[in-house]
């Protein structure tokens, strides 16, 4: 495996650098090496099915369960972020963003508003 410092990462993030980091970590349950985790499950018609994906291991390729989606991580992010609205960040609150206000409730950004449907 090589190894990835700071100069490497900051040669990635200028124009014309990498455009993928990959990460292989190896991870465990939290709850310990016996302890089961619950993949998310999707809908397939009435029955509740899990996602699969093709990875490589070398060059073989494998089907593996989807355990987080990356539209489930993006969830938490906007999540995060949208707190980090709320609270004034300083960096954040320099950016544009849409705020709407219904009448009796607390206003809501982009980042709280149902989105889903033009992904």
């Amino acid at each position: 495996m090589v190894a990835v410092g700071y100069a490497k990462l900051l040669e990635a993030c200028t124009p014309g650098g990498s455009s993928v980091l990959v990460s292989r970590t190896d991870l465990r349950p939290a709850a310990g090496v016996l302890a089961g985790i619950a993949p998310a499950r999707f809908v397939d018609g009435t029955r509740g099915v899990y996602a699969y994906e093709t990875r490589f291991d070398g060059a073989d390729a494998v089907s593996a369960v989807v355990v987080d989606s990356k539209g489930s991580a993006l969830n938490r992010v906007e999540a995060s972020l949208s707190q980090a609205i709320a609270d004034g960040d300083p960096l954040l609150s320099k950016t544009p963003h849409l705020r709407l206000t219904y009448r009796d409730r607390d206003p809501v950004t982009e980042m709280d508003l149902p989105h889903r449907f033009t992904d």
